[in-house]
C-alpha cells in the first residue's frame, strides 16, 4: 500500500487508494483494526473491511458488530466501504457509519464488462462504445446515454490509439 500511496501522490492526487482488509475471517477483527488503521496513517483514501463468512471461526458481522468495527476504524469521519453477506437494508449502512457501498453482486457484473471491454480495447487499440448494449429505459438510461457521448472518450481513444 505504501507503493500505491507513493505513486498516487506523484501522479494523481485525485486518485482514490481503497484498502480492503480481508484479514478479519482468519485473524479476527482487532487485526482488521490495526491494518486499517496503519492504511490510513500512510494515505490510503477508503477503507474495505471485507466480509467474514459464516465458517470463519468468528462468524458474520451483525449489525451491532459492524456498528463497533467501523466506530474502530474511525466511522463516520474515516470513508468506510460497507459490505457484508447478511442483507441489511441501505439505511443500515449508513447507520453503522458506512459511507459506500455496493453490492458484490452488482460489482461482479461490473467487473466482467469492464474486463470484456479493456481485452476488446487491448485487442483493436480502439475503445469499442459503440458495442455496449442499449442503455435501459428511465433515468438510468438517459444518463448512461449521456455518459457515452461526452467528448472525453473520443480523447482518451485518439490519445491511446496513437
Amino acid at each position: 500500500m505504501r507503493a500505491a500511496v507513493e505513486i498516487r501522490n506523484k501522479e494523481d492526487k485525485d486518485f482514490i487508494l481503497v484498502a480492503r482488509i480481508d484479514s478479519g475471517a482468519k485473524l479476527g477483527d482487532e487485526e482488521v483494526i490495526i491494518r486499517a488503521k496503519e492504511c490510513l496513517k500512510i494515505g490510503v483514501d477508503v477503507i474495505l473491511p471485507h466480509f467474514r463468512p459464516p465458517e470463519s471461526k468468528f462468524g458474520e458481522r451483525n449489525k451491532e458488530a459492524l456498528k463497533q468495527l467501523y466506530k474502530k476504524i474511525g466511522a463516520p469521519d474515516v470513508w468506510i466501504w460497507g459490505w457484508v453477506l447478511i442483507p441489511l437494508p441501505l439505511k443500515d449502512y449508513a447507520d453503522v457509519g458506512a459511507k459506500l457501498w455496493v453490492t458484490g453482486r452488482v460489482t461482479s457484473v461490473v467487473s466482467r464488462a469492464l474486463i470484456d471491454f479493456y481485452a476488446k480495447f487491448r485487442e483493436t487499440g480502439v475503445f469499442p462504445i459503440e458495442e455496449f448494449e442499449a442503455a435501459p429505459p428511465g433515468p438510468i438510461g438517459d444518463k448512461l446515454q449521456e455518459l457515452r457521448k461526452i467528448d472525453f472518450w473520443s480523447d482518451v481513444e485518439k490519445r491511446n490509439s496513437q
